[in-house]
């Protein structure tokens, strides 16, 4: 049985840009396959290796976007306006508390963790590389798990989708610069 219009309405505006902003991650994984696959095999298969791996540490720091939107729903139903922001600053502590000493380890001990997903040597080399790069984010990527569990706790859903779009595009446009060595910056290839 289907929710009356006013309740259906209320839900697909708060799911549709978590929607949208969940495809735009799947779109640019696959900008970023494309400019990493014209640099070879290897390049390719070393960056999904290395972005597996970063999915797999990220996990650890995920939970912190439910965390902070139900506690941040539960006062905002509750019209606790003053509080709202509560769990979202003891989100954001936790995720630089966590996420600081996971960085660190990761950094120290890339090599170990990803020969236990590939056995390759070439394609490790381009996945320690490249997970480095990616695992030195995971402050700001806690942090931006925080601010989503906020804004979705609050009913506004498309501040989030708003940031994220406008983080692909310079993500795009970095990484172009960067793998490709455009504006006069270092190539770096996958690393990129």
């Amino acid at each position: 049985m289907l929710p009356e219009p006013t309740r259906r309405q209320t839900i697909l505006r708060l799911a549709l840009p978590i929607i949208a902003g969940m495809l735009s991650q799947s779109l640019i994984n696959l900008i970023d396959a494309a400019m990493v696959g014209s640099l070879g095999e290897e390049p390719l298969a070393g960056v999904g290796i290395g972005g597996y791996a970063m999915f797999l540490i990220t996990a650890l720091v995920f939970g912190l976007s439910s965390g902070v939107q139900a506690q941040t729903a539960r006062r905002h139903g509750a019209e606790a306006w003053d509080n709202r922001a509560v769990p979202l600053n003891a989100g954001l502590v936790i995720a630089v508390i966590a996420s600081l000493p996971i960085t660190a380890l990761c950094l120290w001990q890339a090599p170990r963790l990803l020969a236990l997903i590939n056995q390759d040597p070439a394609v490790n080399a381009v996945a320690v590389e490249y997970f480095r790069w990616r695992v030195l984010s995971l402050v700001a990527v806690a942090m931006i798990f925080c601010f989503r569990g906020y804004w979705n706790g609050i009913q506004q859903t498309g501040i989030y989708l708003r940031i994220i779009l406008m983080m692909h595009a310079i993500n795009v446009a970095a990484s172009l610069a960067l793998i490709f060595g455009y504006l006069g910056l270092p190539a770096m290839g996958a690393a990129g």
